[in-house]
């Protein structure tokens, strides 16, 4: 799988997800908390944070998630 870069322009802690805004790109894409890897606490990634993940199809057919997140 490839690996994608991109910064975090959303995030809603108590809800346990965001937004990421893909490099190179007006695109953005959906993360959940349980998609976190490094840091693995939810509550330590914030707006503005560059990271690092995959990307997979979302599982309720709304595009593209990210999952593996890891701040750079």
């Amino acid at each position: 799988m490839e690996t994608y870069r991109g910064t975090i322009t959303y995030i809603a802690n108590k809800r346990g997800f965001g937004f990421i805004r893909l490099d190179d790109s007006e695109e953005t894409v959906f993360f959940h908390a349980g998609g976190c890897v490094c840091p693995a606490n939810f509550d330590d990634y914030r707006e503005g944070h560059v990271v690092e993940f995959l990307l997979t199809d979302d599982r309720r057919g709304r595009g593209k998630r990210a999952i593996g997140l890891v701040v750079r």
